[in-house]
């Protein structure tokens, strides 16, 4: 592959990443950017490889390659902020190994066991209908932005037990903290910084407020009790309810474009195995 064609971020790339990474998949799948000194593995079969050998590869890029400088670079004034946000990432169960990623884990592997996702179809094409109820009367619809990116933090927010009148406010939020892993702006550490303080005090307040009640302990329930047992501390309950709030977000903060990467264990990191 040329070297100019090298630059996944440029802004030809950005512009179709779709025949970029086409490309890639056809003639390179396992490739070795020089630039950034990255690997990108698109390939089906080679990207099951790495997700299914974790003694070789990491999910730990934020442990692993915490001294790395970011790519691309930002503001030298911003560095601070890349380290409040290494520092918070850090505490995903996503962006760790086992035993961490482990024991973390265990807490919601019931909510999330495939007997568990099933318990949500009901819930889910109730969000679904809702949001087709509210087109029905247009007589046509935009599918990606009436259906496509409502629907992930419509239903993460629910499963959270969040208000609903708060996911407007949620998804900017979102939007400010996915800056970090989905802008090029050489200021992008210091948006994501202040979205994750802002959706901080945001659930902290949503907590204080909290009452039981007479209903179904919902994921958020299951990450406080979690917490009061000993089995987090309170920055493993915030990074990990905003990291699922996050992948709602995705989508509407990218605008449905991905960068699939993936990094060896030396230079950084593999996608979250789903162990």
């Amino acid at each position: 592959m040329d070297a100019d064609y090298d630059d996944m971020y440029s802004t030809e790339v950005l512009a179709d990443p779709f025949s970029y990474y086409g490309r890639l998949r056809d003639e390179d799948p396992v490739h070795w950017s020089e630039k950034y000194q990255t690997w990108l593995v698109t390939g089906y079969d080679d990207v099951m490889w790495v997700l299914r050998h974790p003694e070789l590869f990491s999910s730990e890029y934020y442990v692993r390659d915490s001294a790395r400088p970011p790519v691309p670079p930002i503001d030298p004034s911003d560095a601070e902020f890349a380290e409040f946000v290494v520092r918070f990432r850090a505490c995903e169960f996503i962006q760790n190994d086992p035993p961490y990623h482990s024991r973390m884990r265990a807490p919601l592997r019931a909510y999330f066991s495939p007997k568990g996702i099933e318990s949500l179809r009901v819930r889910i094409r109730q969000a679904v209908a809702s949001l087709l109820d509210a087109v029905v009367d247009q007589g046509s619809m935009d599918v990606r932005g009436d259906l496509a990116k409502p629907l992930p933090l419509l239903v993460i927010s629910d499963l959270l037990g969040l208000p609903a009148e708060d996911r407007p406010l949620l998804a900017q939020q979102a939007e400010l903290r996915m800056q970090s892993a989905l802008s090029l702006a050489p200021d992008r550490m210091r948006l994501a910084a202040q979205g994750i303080r802002e959706s901080c005090e945001y659930l902290d307040r949503h907590l204080r407020q909290r009452r039981p009640g007479n209903r179904e302990p919902d994921v958020l329930d299951i990450l406080i009790g979690a917490q009061q047992d000993g089995h987090y501390d309170r920055q493993e309950v915030l990074a990990n309810t905003l990291s699922l709030l996050d992948r709602s977000g995705a989508p509407r903060a990218n605008g449905g474009r991905g960068v699939p990467q993936v990094r060896s264990a030396t230079a950084g990191v593999a996608e979250d195995r789903g162990d």
